[in-house]
């Protein structure tokens, strides 16, 4: 019914060329199969032995496909194969479906009048007894028994399988489909019922007209037919596979079983194709890629590498030279430790990796001369560098002891010099002071001299003087006294006069009225007396003051004179000490020129020398700096490029150490697989093959035999 229901919505193309074959009818197909994979529980039934029967159908399909894809790869490349083994359908399937197999005993079982799942195993495990596919020994249960499939070994429970096996739709129901009005539903029934009568005619031609009873379809017998159509479909078509392999079965992300991974990998279904490439040519690699890289082995043995333009020559030329000791150990396939196709060449096992062996052994010998001239170099470079600090240090060294010398000479002469201006000098200022105390002494003995002789003259000025005082103030005082008697007696007869007048006044010699004019004149006349001698004591005193102003007027014109003439002696020899001093200065400034021009001279000399030194000095600064810096570039230089030689070093040697690794893994994982299938071998050559296949026909002719004896009593 799907089927029909499928064709029903085909387009008119589809269904017009349906009974076509695909290429004639110039319509293409994209299908997409997605089964389940290889299903394992702890109890398996009916439904996990279909599945995992879908499954070893489709690995085999996919091992036949990789071994005619590498046979194909072979064929293009125009290499011919010897002794090409065959891929054999898997033991598995011919026990699942070959003569007599499990699908044939459950369908036996099915129309048994007692049907039972123990029989239906033991009768299974006693007629494929011999299988190694199948388990024999106990397992949990009477009724359940074990299957080795591609992936794992299974446990399956056949209690229910009789049950899921049979097809519960009965004649009845299928007469009555067939006989519905719409022709989606009744024309499938009336092609099965067209077929099975097809069959039962074809079946008794073949029994030659004796009556047997047909069997009744069953669930896998039908499974079987659409597998093995849906098998044809995938042989007509061009088949892509996508693996998938199950990394853990704990559903975890970012986890992987090795173990398990490796089981998958392994069973993967490529092992007869591994065979076959392990067998006759492991390894492949481009020519246009394999030629230059195993050049520098020719350059290493003294060859000459093969230049005719064909790549395939070259080749061939090449690797027969490279690989002309090499030793086949399997040969009874093929002896050829390589093989060369059109584009690419094939390696025997063990050939590529002694080439790659050689390879590395060669590129090791080049990397440990590049090493050496680079480190030679490196250390060439390092010793100049050195060599250069060295000779720069002993040319500072050098620089500084001479010029702490030439300090030393030049403080030296600086120092001799220094004390012969000091020594001069100093004679040159004793003979000044001794000028100067000289001229002191001179001038202290001059002016004593003078001096002495002055005090001698002024002493008997003052002897004179004091002779002249005392004579004129003898006479002065005779003088005076005689004034003063004069006066003194003046006065007398003026008083005498006056005490007369006033006593005639009192005596009132006259009366009022004579003598009034008299007595007025006479008191003007005494008032006139009184004034007059009032005014006479005056001139007398300005008299004497002036006599006194005079006698120290002459004093202090002595004095002026005396100081006058002193002043003039020392004028004299003052003259005389700066006539001696303008010589002794004169002497000196000419001796001061003299002591400029030298020290011009000497500070021109010594600036010159300064900035000598101090070019010399900022040079040797400049040239220090310029030397260091070289210096630090270079070490610098010297420590990046040692850190990157160290970086580079390291992150050749960590990828050494992962490749060593890696190889180790890939050497233990060789070796393992290399272990396990040498002991698959042993134990698949250990039987006879004949003998089983003998022993497995006829015994399955023994079983059919007595299946057809006891239906045929069946009534």
């Amino acid at each position: 019914m799907v089927d029909n229901i499928n064709n029903s919505t085909e387009s008119k193309s589809e269904t017009k060329n349906s009974d076509m074959p695909r290429e004639e009818s110039g319509i293409g197909h994209v299908n997409l199969l997605d089964i389940y994979g290889f299903e394992s529980y702890k109890e398996n039934g009916f439904d996990q032995l279909c599945i995992n029967y879908a499954n070893e159908k489709i690995q085999f399909k996919y091992v036949l496909d990789n071994f005619e894809a590498i046979l194909k790869d072979y064929a293009t490349e125009g290499i011919v194969l010897q002794n090409l083994p065959e891929v054999e359908e898997p033991e598995v399937l011919r026990f699942i479906e070959g003569k007599g197999g499990l699908i044939t005993l459950l369908g036996d079982q099915c129309i048994s009048r007692t049907p039972s799942a123990r029989a239906f195993v033991q009768m299974m495990k006693k007629t494929h007894k011999a299988a190694e596919c199948l388990v024999a020994k106990k397992i949990d249960y009477p009724d359940q028994f074990g299957i080795v499939h591609f992936a794992d070994t299974c446990n399956y429970r056949a209690a229910h399988f009789i049950t899921m096996n049979r097809d519960s739709i009965s004649n009845d129901l299928i007469e009555c489909a067939s006989s519905s009005n719409n022709q989606i539903i009744s024309t499938p029934y009336k092609k099965l019922i067209l077929e099975t009568k097809a069959e039962e005619d074809a079946s008794k031609a073949a029994r030659g007209g004796r009556r047997k009873s047909r069997k009744a379809p069953t669930v896998l017998g039908k499974f079987r037919t659409q597998l093995k159509s849906l098998m044809r479909i995938i042989e007509d078509s061009k088949a892509r596979y996508v693996r998938c392999i199950k990394p853990n079965s704990d559903h975890i992300p970012h986890k992987t079983n090795q173990m398990q991974t490796l089981n998958q990998l392994r069973s993967a279904g490529l092992v007869a194709a591994l065979s076959v490439s392990r067998n006759y040519f492991q390894q492949k690699l481009l020519l246009s890629n394999a030629i230059p890289r195993f050049q520098c082995l020719l350059v290493k043995e003294g060859h000459p590498i093969p230049k005719t333009g064909d790549f395939k020559k070259d080749a061939e030329n090449m690797f027969g030279t490279l690989l002309s000791g090499f030793v086949v150990k399997n040969t009874s396939c093929d002896d050829r430790s390589f093989a060369i196709g059109n584009t690419k060449i094939y390696f025997r096992e063990g050939s590529l990796q002694d080439l790659e062996s050689r390879r590395y052994d060669v590129r090791t010998e080049a990397v440990l001369t590049l090493q050496i001239f680079f480190r030679k170099m490196l250390h060439r470079l390092r010793f100049l560098a050195f060599k250069k600090s060295v000779v720069d240090i002993q040319a500072y060294t050098r620089m500084r002891e001479k010029l702490r010398i030439f300090l030393k000479l030049k403080a030296g002469c600086i120092m001799v010099q220094t004390m012969y201006r000091t020594k001069h000098a100093k004679a040159e200022m004793n003979s000044i002071k001794r000028n100067i105390n000289a001229s002191r002494i001179q001038n202290w003995y001059r002016c004593r001299r003078s001096n002495w002789s002055f005090v001698k003259m002024l002493e008997a000025a003052k002897k004179i003087n004091r002779f002249l005082r005392r004579r004129l103030s003898t006479d002065r005082f005779t003088a005076m006294m005689s004034i003063v008697v004069e006066e003194a007696i003046k006065k007398r007869q003026m008083e005498q006069l006056v005490n007369k007048i006033s006593s005639s006044l009192k005596a009132k010699l006259y009366d009022d009225g004579e003598c009034g004019d008299c007595k007025e004149n006479l008191e003007e006349s005494l008032e006139l007396l009184k004034y007059s001698l009032d005014i006479q004591n005056d001139y007398r005193g300005k008299l004497h003051g002036l006599k006194f102003e005079k006698d120290n007027s002459n004093q202090a014109y002595k004095c002026l004179e005396k100081n006058y003439y002193s002043a003039k002696e020392k004028n004299k020899a003052v003259k005389l000490q700066v006539k001696h001093l303008n010589k002794t200065n004169n002497a000196l400034m000419e001796n001061l020129n003299k002591q400029r021009k030298s020290l011009s001279t000497k500070s021109k000399e010594l600036r010159n020398s300064n900035s000598e030194l101090i070019d010399m000095s900022s040079k040797y600064e400049a040239d220090k700096i310029m030397a260091e810096e070289s210096h630090n570039e270079e070490i610098m230089k010297l420590k990046k490029i040692m850190e990157e030689m160290k970086e580079q070093h390291e992150l050749n040697l960590k990828m050494e150490k992962e490749k060593q690794a890696v190889r180790e893994r890939k050497l233990h994982s060789e070796i393992k697989r290399l272990e396990q299938e040498l002991i698959d071998e042993e134990e698949a050559y250990s039987m006879s093959f004949h003998t089983m296949m003998d022993a497995f026909n006829k015994e399955a002719q023994d079983g059919e035999e007595a299946i057809e004896e006891e239906l045929d009593i069946e009534p």
